[in-house]
């Protein structure tokens, strides 16, 4: 049973509960138009105000201000004009101006570039402060912040608690944990590996 302030999901209509629940994931559609007729699908009569908010919120406030056309740039067919982290933050602004209690974020920066992820993380944890914020991810560095973690085995809860208290338990998380680590530090050591033959070509 999944509840929402002890109300059962199934007895929430889904009007309210997109009102009250944000959803971004790692593909967030991108509507063909503007980008402010992107933000106004979250909320129509939104002013400047609370548009500037959102994108500044989302760290998209300076990109857009940069544009020639700002707020009224087309951006294609599913974003097609935009990268991949212009897109996201474009969802994650489109995402806050609907002003949730709850933000589900489900994988949202793996297929992004490493400046754009830590600008949606700044973005998240930001949010954090004063809303609940569930993310969902298999990169654990990015969740090492969140004050509580469960780390989920074939669709079973296996551990709970914070990052720190998890690496002291030493269970399934901290192995995951060391693991990814262990296999960072092999792909950096390869990276640096073909910079060097290549400088020496």
């Amino acid at each position: 049973e999944i509840t929402l302030n002890g109300i059962n999901l199934n007895y929430i209509p889904f009007e309210v509960l997109t009102k009250k629940v944000g959803f971004i994931n790692h593909s967030a559609y991108i509507f063909n138009g503007t980008i402010e007729d992107n933000l106004r699908m979250g909320k129509f009569d939104a002013n400047e105000r609370e548009i500037n908010e959102a994108l500044k919120k989302a760290n998209l406030y300076d990109f857009v201000q940069s544009l020639p056309e700002k707020l009224q740039t087309n951006v294609g067919e599913g974003g097609a004009f935009l990268s991949g982290g212009q897109k996201q933050r474009l969802a994650l602004a489109r995402t806050i101006i609907t002003n949730p209690e709850i933000y589900i974020f489900d994988e949202a920066t793996s297929n992004i570039d490493v400046e754009s992820e830590e600008k949606i993380w700044k973005a998240i944890y930001e949010l954090a402060e004063n809303k609940t914020v569930i993310v969902i991810s298999h990169r654990l560095a990015n969740v090492k912040n969140a004050d509580n973690i469960y780390v989920l085995d074939k669709g079973n809860i296996v551990e709970s608690g914070s990052h720190k208290d998890l690496m002291m338990y030493n269970g399934k998380y901290a192995q995951l944990v060391n693991h990814q680590i262990s296999l960072e530090s092999i792909y950096k050591e390869n990276v640096i590996q073909k910079e060097v033959a290549i400088s020496e070509q």
